[in-house]
């Protein structure tokens, strides 16, 4: 078990913790990355990965915990480069740590599971405009899995209303500039990009569509994506399940393979 490996220089969110069964002796192991979801509020929640760490240790996988800054000390794209950090720091560290830089997996739940698709739909483009650091090591994995992703947020409210769906009062609207999207998008800001936000001054992500949809994993998605597998509940009260529906309908437009089983 290796914890607090720093793959970047902003701490906790650019921390992971690295676990890997036997030694590195023993075999290049495949990877499981995981992320857990907190609405982008949290900067240290590789503690909460427990579950996934237990269960995919257990069948001979390694399986990195990883943080992301929270929407109060950056704004996007802030935590989409830092997935996409932690998966080269990984890569190039493979060798030092017994694990094979070929078999990446990422997986997540809710803001994680944005993570993960966030992963997925990028991880065949070597460098995303303003993002630093890459110096030619590939940020791609070769499948994901992610339960229940916010993918399309302009659309969300509209559905929620549409389908009169049930939320939690403590997220929606969306729209809101408080809502944990608005934080997220933080439009528009004023003053430094980086630091906790201006509440003040947000108005909707209606508002700044174009800046909101570079937060969309489905933006990114052509004809070269990795398999993605989506899981959700049709009685999600804080991610409605057409966002899981709509990146599935993305993804194989554009020919890629993709399972969304919906359940009850």
């Amino acid at each position: 078990e290796h914890k607090d490996l720093a793959y970047g220089s902003a701490v906790p969110g650019n921390l992971l913790d690295l676990h890997v069964p036997g030694s590195p002796a023993d075999a290049e192991l495949p990877l499981i990355i995981w992320h857990s979801g907190s609405a982008w509020y949290e900067n240290d929640v590789k503690r909460f990965g427990t579950a996934a760490i237990e269960e995919f240790t257990a069948r001979g996988f390694a399986v990195a915990s990883i943080n992301i800054r929270s929407s109060l000390d950056a704004r996007f794209p802030a935590q989409g480069f830092d997935v996409r950090a932690a998966i080269r720091f990984l890569r190039e560290s493979a060798a030092t740590y017994g694990i094979d830089p070929d078999r990446f997996a990422f997986m997540g739940d809710s803001s994680g599971g944005w993570a993960t698709a966030f992963a997925a739909a990028t991880g065949d483009t070597l460098e995303l405009e303003g993002e630093t650091g890459v110096d030619g090591t590939s940020s791609a994995v070769r499948v994901a899995v992610a339960f229940f992703p916010p993918t399309d947020f302009l659309s969300i409210d509209a559905f929620v209303a549409a389908n009169d769906l049930s939320m939690d009062s403590n997220i929606y609207p969306i729209d809101e500039p408080t809502s944990p999207i608005g934080l997220l998008i933080q439009c528009p800001t004023e003053g430094p990009s980086e630091g906790p936000p201006d509440v003040g001054a947000l108005v909707s992500i209606q508002d700044c569509p174009d800046e909101t949809r570079k937060a969309d994993p489905a933006t990114y998605i052509d004809e070269a994506d990795v398999p993605i597998w989506l899981l959700h509940g049709l009685a999600d009260r804080q991610v409605p399940y057409d966002q899981s529906q709509l990146l599935y309908a993305a993804t194989v437009a554009e020919g890629n393979v993709a399972w969304l089983p919906l359940v009850p």
